[in-house]
This record gives C-alpha cells, structure tokens and sequence, in this order.
C-alpha cells in the first residue's frame, strides 16, 4: 500500500508538471502567432525539453528561437531532434545552417556531407554548401563555380543577383551584364531586379530602355525620399524651436509671478501689516 501510495505521488506530480508545461507551449505559440519571438524565447529557454519526442513541437520552438536570433539555443534545439531521428533532411539542412551561423565549420562541413549524400538530386545543397563557403571566405572564383551549379537547375532572382555581383567582382564583366540582363528580363521587377540595373550602370554599359527606365524610377524615388527626409528633419527642428519657446514662455510667467509676490510682500511690510 506504501508503494501504491508513492505511486499516486509520482503521477501528481507528473501530471502538474505536464499541466504548466503545455501552458508555457501555449503561451509561446500565442506570441509567435504575435510575431513577439523575443519573449517567446525566453519562455522556452526556461522549459525542459529533454523528453519532449513530437516534432511538431520542436519544430515550433526551433522556428521561434531563430526568429528571435538565438542561433545557438535553436542549434541545441535542432541537435536534440536529430540525436532522436526527426526532422529528416529539412532538419539536417536547418541543422547545418544553425552550424554556420556559429562559427562551427567542421559540424557544418560534416552534416552538408550527409545532406548531399541524401539529397543527390535536391538543388539546394548548392545553396547550402555556397552558404558554408562564402562564411569560410572561399575566393569569389570558387563561389561562382558553385551558383553556376545551381543556375543551370534552379533560376532564382537572390542568387542571380549575387552571381552578378561575383561576377563583377572578379572582372567578368560581359557575364554580369548579361547575367544582369536575363534578371531584368525574367522578374521585370523588385529588389533584386532594381540592384542589377544599378550594377549593370556601375559597369559603364548601353542599357536598353526598360533598364533605363527602371533606374530613373529609382533615382525619382530617391529624390522623393530625400525629400521626405528634409522636411521631417524641418518639423522636428521646428518643434524642438516650438519646445523651446514654451518652456522660456513658461520660465518668464514663473519669473514675473515670484517678482509680484516680492513685490506684494515688499508694500504689506512697509504698511506695516506684516512683520
């Protein structure tokens, strides 16, 4: 009956604990549906999540301490759901992500290994292995060698762009133009579209009169901008002169009314009504 007893103990207890927890899951879903990661991270590192076996949960703190620009929580995280088999090759990837952005290159090097080796025809593990060496500072040669891999299977404006700009860099430049062409020509418009019109007159080039067209865009929105900038810097320096103004205003009517009451003091004295 003792043992029985302990028993009934343990599973109280148990069951408290899983009670409090699920409440804290809650409350980090709920932020991260607020987009409020910063504290829905901090909440989850307060949690003990070393029996927890859904991945679906993992997965959602995993999200939100990235979200919130804890690398190193959400690698720690992401190792314990590999050490119990979830995630699949979309965790690995994720995993070898989180290695790189903490300097950890030989975890890094190790799990790209197994994510091409699993991922034979998935064409983002071009995209992978170029992140892992542009962060080891490969030479530029190098990172060409890698995105021209990944054009000729995958057209992506991102990369497109920053084969462009490799290009550039390592004196390519009828490759960048052409490469800044085909950006223009394929997505017509958006960032990257705009950021190689402006490399394409960077290189000196005839520019066809879409490209032109897009950077006077560009520079009327600049000047819009600038514009914007000017008259916000005006009205916060003429509310700081308004500020300014009131508070002297203010400071006067205190002076004028002490000198009154001085003054008032002075005349009841000589009358003789105070002493």
């Amino acid at each position: 009956m003792e043992f029985e007893g302990r028993f009934i103990d343990i599973m109280e207890v148990f069951n408290v604990d899983k009670y409090e927890f699920n409440i804290k899951l809650e409350q980090i879903k709920k932020l991260a549906a607020k987009k409020e990661y910063k504290q829905a991270a901090e909440i989850a590192k307060q949690m003990n999540w070393n029996k927890v076996k859904d991945w679906s949960t993992l997965a959602t703190i995993i999200n939100v301490q990235e979200a919130a620009g804890d690398y190193e929580e959400a690698r720690d995280m992401a190792i314990l759901a590999y050490n119990r088999n979830l995630g699949g090759r979309k965790l690995i990837y994720k995993l070898t992500e989180f290695f790189i952005k903490v300097d950890d290159f030989e975890n890094a090097e190790e799990l790209y290994r197994e994510y091409a080796k699993l991922s034979a025809h998935d064409v983002n593990k071009y995209i992978l292995y170029y992140d892992l060496r542009r962060a080891q500072d490969a030479p530029d040669t190098e990172l060409v060698d890698i995105l021209e891999k990944y054009k000729e299977a995958e057209i992506d404006e991102k990369y497109m762009y920053e084969l462009a700009e490799l290009y550039y860099k390592t004196g390519r430049k009828e490759d960048c133009s052409k490469t800044c062409d085909n950006l223009v020509l394929w997505f017509q418009d958006g960032i990257y579209v705009e950021k190689a019109v402006k490399l394409k007159e960077k290189l000196g080039v005839t520019m066809t009169n879409t490209q032109k067209k897009i950077l006077s865009e560009i520079n009327a929105g600049k000047s819009d901008e600038e514009a914007n900038k000017e008259r916000l810097f005006m009205e916060q320096k003429e509310l700081a002169r308004l500020k300014r103004t009131k508070s002297a205003i203010c400071l006067m009517k205190m002076i004028k009314l002490i000198q009154t009451k001085q003054h008032l003091l002075t005349r009841l004295q000589i009358a003789g009504i105070l002493m």
